[in-house]
């Protein structure tokens, strides 16, 4: 009796747990082939570690986000606080002059990008590609205007720089 009671529970938690795992795939390929940016940028993140030299790449990085650390220190920070809407970058509205560079840090567990929206082909726009839990981004803005931006994992998380000539 007690073995065909542990047989119909231990069937129960399988069917429930292979549900689970079907509705997540389910919902996941929803979501990825309704938005292309979405599949761009796992693709990518994906494809950063994978190949034959991929210890060189880790090395590179790393060499890498050394020389942001830097970087990071002279110029402005914006923390990547959560999926909050506008309170997501902190600070979120930011005036800089020509020439300033900011540097955004993921500090939420979740990835996100730094991706200006504006869609004036004079002012430079920018993609940080994913950033991971502790990744840095860095970007110079050398012409005067307001970048708007977002991630585009999290559309509502939204972002303005201004930036003033010098």
């Amino acid at each position: 009796m007690i073995l065909k009671t542990a047989i119909i529970v231990a069937s129960v938690v399988a069917v429930v747990l292979t549900s689970m795992v079907i509705g997540g795939v389910v919902v996941i390929g929803q979501i990825l082939k309704s938005d292309p940016n979405i599949r761009n940028e796992i693709r990518q993140w994906l494809e950063r570690g994978i190949g034959e030299d991929s210890g060189r790449n880790l090395q590179e990085e790393r060499s890498s986000s050394a020389s942001q650390l830097s970087t990071m220190e002279a110029g402005t920070v914006i923390n990547i606080v959560g999926n909050s809407g506008s309170n997501s970058y902190s600070p979120n509205l930011i005036e800089i002059k020509v020439g300033d560079t900011l540097n955004w840090r993921n500090d939420d567990s979740s990835p996100h990008t730094v991706t200006s929206s504006s869609d004036n082909n004079i002012i430079a726009t920018f993609d940080s590609g994913i950033l991971m839990r502790g990744e840095k981004f860095s970007f110079t803005f050398d012409r005067a205007g307001e970048y708007q931006y977002f991630c585009t994992l999290h559309p509502n998380m939204v972002g303005t720089v201004v930036v003033t000539a010098t």
